[in-house]
């Protein structure tokens, strides 16, 4: 099924291809949530700029949606960009919109075998999420379980073994 919201760029219509393709990637309806979450980045893009937090937001789940579909070679570009204008608005601070891109181009770069460079970004991102969310909360959840299959996919299940006991004991 096919959803179009037509009208002009508004923002309202842009929340709505957010918000639509959101629900399509959690429902696993990847090539749907491609299309939303594109079109809803480049709404926001026009609406907002390329360097607004809430288009970045936006390209960056969209580069996840890619990345869901096995299309690395388009996310990585995508997130390598979207994380450079965050760092530059956050300076030396990892905020929690750079945790959450470094988290999506980590995942990315070990789905294509690039661990060092994955893991150096899920250690960072985890590192952020420790400071300023509770273990229960999903994106620090997903934070460990993206690095624990890392190891486990690099030949480390020791790692990923004790990675997840640290986090079930709160550290």
């Amino acid at each position: 099924m096919h959803i179009r919201l037509d009208g002009p760029v508004s923002p309202t219509i842009a929340i709505g291809y957010h918000n639509l393709g959101s629900l399509q990637r959690a429902q696993g309806r990847f090539e749907d949530a491609e299309r939303s979450l594109g079109e809803a980045y480049r709404q926001r893009i026009e609406l907002y700029g390329a360097d607004n937090p809430i288009a970045l937001r936006t390209g960056a789940a969209y580069a996840d949606a890619l990345t869901a579909m096995g299309k690395h070679d388009a996310a990585e570009p995508i997130l390598r960009d979207i994380l450079a204008r965050q760092r530059s608005q956050a300076g030396e601070e990892i905020s929690a919109d750079v945790a959450r891109t470094m988290g999506y181009l980590a995942g990315a770069l070990a789905r294509r075998g690039a661990f060092a460079e994955a893991e150096s970004l899920f250690v960072a991102a985890l590192e952020s999420a420790r400071r300023r969310l509770p273990a229960t909360h999903p994106r620090r959840r997903e934070l460990v379980d993206g690095l624990a299959r890392l190891y486990e996919a690099s030949g480390r299940p020791g790692d990923a073994e004790r990675l997840r006991r640290e986090e079930a004991a709160g550290n």
